[in-house]
């Protein structure tokens, strides 16, 4: 059974605070530093293994308010980052490489491999 919402908190910070003893101090603190890095427009790198931790508070909290919001922020980053359209659906041209290398790349495709 889920306590009463204390007068003079937002929904979302009562749904936070609901939400702290079942992500654990690792996705707690995972999530801080995801909002602190967007917030400064810092890059993630990817050998932290931030994606991962993010997929994984957002299981622990599935269903909920919070977990919706990273569930959504996290599948439109992802989005975002993947180029549209895929260069597989370019065409034949740059299905494969050629032998010379050309092809290796849709922006740079008149490039060949050195």
């Amino acid at each position: 059974m889920r306590k009463q919402k204390p007068s003079g908190l937002s929904a979302a910070a009562w749904d936070a605070l609901q939400d702290v003893p079942k992500l654990g101090l690792k996705s707690l603190a995972t999530l801080v530093k995801v909002e602190k890095d967007a917030a400064l427009h810092e890059e993630t790198d990817d050998r932290d293994y931030i994606m991962e931790d993010v997929i994984a508070a957002a299981i622990k909290i599935a269903g909920d308010p919070i977990g919706d919001r990273i569930t959504d922020s996290f599948l439109t980053t992802l989005y975002n980052d993947l180029q549209h359209p895929p260069e597989m659906y370019l065409g034949e041209k740059f299905k494969y490489r050629s032998a010379d290398g050309s092809n290796n790349s849709f922006p740079v495709s008149h490039m060949p491999a050195r």
